[in-house]
């Protein structure tokens, strides 16, 4: 099943878009959006690096691959065309504000706050354990789920 989002899509935003926004990304196409409709980037990402092997043998436990994935730096363009942004932690949400500051109502928020009861921010498991790895994609599951839910109610 496919869902359908308006226009401008989602994207999903972390510090070097190597493990966590590209994991959100992976999965919310896995759980039914339009690949053309999701995005990921980083607000300190090196373009075109690829994701670290722990990060790609966790996501691959909840089956999603992040083998052929390159970063990309967030950009004011991309982010303008956005009907959602999700971040990670509140200093990507300060970052997102930065660059869009009088343009948004609200669409940028913090991923974690679809998560009850785990704290607002999804920690970065990079050069962690794959343990970590596994917490912060669980986390990440459990708030992409409840934001499409909350996303298909609206619809």
């Amino acid at each position: 099943m496919t869902v359908s989002l308006p226009t401008g899509g989602v994207e999903f935003v972390c510090t070097g878009n190597i493990c966590r926004s590209p994991f959100a990304a992976g999965l919310a196409v896995s759980l039914g959006l339009a690949p053309s409709q999701v995005h990921s980037s980083g607000v300190w990402a090196d373009p075109g690096r690829g994701c670290p092997p722990q990060a790609v043998a966790a996501a691959a436990e909840f089956g999603v691959d992040l083998a052929d994935h390159a970063a990309r730096c967030v950009a004011r363009e991309s982010l303008a065309r956005r009907e959602w942004v999700l971040v990670m932690e509140f200093g990507q949400l300060a970052e997102v504000q930065r660059l869009l500051p009088c343009a948004w109502g609200g669409r940028a928020t913090l991923l974690g706050a679809y998560c009850p009861g785990a704290g607002v921010e999804i920690l970065d498991p990079y050069g962690g354990s794959p343990e970590e790895y596994r917490e912060a994609y669980d986390l990440i599951v459990q708030a992409v789920g409840r934001w499409l839910g909350r996303r298909a109610e609206a619809l």
